[in-house]
């Protein structure tokens, strides 16, 4: 629900609010291999079980890290959460991060900062 404004009327606003989702948004920091960052699709897992996908992976070059959004059980969700990402066929660390990795203020695209 991170991503859902619910002070707002919108389309489905109710069903939202009533349902209990399956599956959350998640933002995860990878650990980096130096040679594959993954494509979208790659297994999350929670000691060694299956929890959900990544949707998309990046990896950050000014953080030097890889970095996805991924679609996992709500019990995976939680910031601070350790995972792994299976990334062709090999399980790497990740963690659920609560902000973004990178100017979380927002101030660098701003004219007015």
């Amino acid at each position: 629900m991170r991503f859902v404004k619910t002070d707002k009327d919108f389309l489905g606003k109710a069903a939202t609010l009533a349902g209990d989702p399956r599956w959350r948004c998640a933002y995860l920091e990878i650990a980096p291999d130096g040679t594959v960052d993954g494509h979208g699709g790659e297994a999350v897992l929670k000691n060694g079980a299956v929890v959900g996908a990544t949707s998309s992976v990046a990896y950050g070059p000014t953080l030097r890290r890889v970095f996805a959004f991924a679609y996992v059980k709500p019990e995976a969700a939680a910031p601070g959460t350790v995972l792994d990402v299976v990334i062709h066929g090999t399980p790497r660390p990740a963690k659920v991060l609560s902000a973004p990795a990178y100017d979380p203020a927002s101030t660098r695209p701003r004219t007015d900062a």
